[in-house]
């Protein structure tokens, strides 16, 4: 019943649920292409289509293919070929799994990435810093107020990781404004005028 337009970039998706559930939505040729159960053989996305990302992947010798050849490249492929193999080879008894992850994220990161973020879905924790940062930043979500009536909160991510702005603050729209404009004028595109620009960052006001 939800249908993702894009804006700018081709993008695809990883969804997951508490119960350690997961499954990719793409669109491909006009066309939603999802994998999940037994189709998403690994559980994990870089910037290439799934199915062309796992053809890939069963041609190297250690997923039953013939391939010996590096996988140590930026390149989308050879990094969904690494964090398979940091999927398969994590052992929960032995591995603190949110240490585990970032150390994984550093392994298929890109010299552009500015983020690795890890999500315990089932502990519902949020962990994030910047790529190449050694500590990290969490939200508890258990801590946080859903309901319809309760404040508004927001959170400056490119703050210091020790400091006021990496924590939450009042919600208002000049936050909402001044994100939008930094991020929206980096793609350097006509569809994204300052007119725009405004009504993007007022529409959570409108809608609430």
């Amino acid at each position: 019943k939800v249908r993702i337009s894009p804006i700018h970039g081709k993008v695809h998706y990883l969804l997951c649920d508490p119960t350690g559930a997961c499954a990719t939505i793409e669109y491909l040729g006009g066309k939603l292409v999802s994998h999940s159960g037994d189709s998403l053989e690994t559980p994990n996305l870089t910037n290439s289509p799934y199915s062309q990302s796992m053809t890939f992947l069963k041609k190297q010798k250690d997923f039953g293919g013939k391939s010996t050849k590096p996988t140590a490249s930026e390149e989308s492929l050879d990094r969904f070929v690494r964090i398979s193999r940091s999927i398969r080879d994590f052992k929960p008894s032995t591995k603190d799994p949110v240490k585990y992850s970032f150390a994984a994220l550093d392994n298929v990161r890109m010299k552009t990435s500015l983020w690795q973020i890890i999500y315990e879905s089932a502990q519902k924790r949020v962990h994030f810093r910047f790529a190449g940062e050694k500590t990290h930043s969490t939200i508890d979500l258990k801590n946080l107020n859903f309901k319809c009536d309760a404040k508004l909160l927001a959170m400056d991510l490119n703050g210091e990781l020790t400091g006021e702005k990496r924590k939450f603050v009042s919600y208002n729209g000049k936050l909402n404004y001044s994100l939008l404009k930094s991020s929206l004028s980096k793609l350097k595109s006509d569809a994204f005028n300052e007119q725009v620009i405004q009504g993007l960052a007022a529409f959570p006001d409108a809608t609430s």
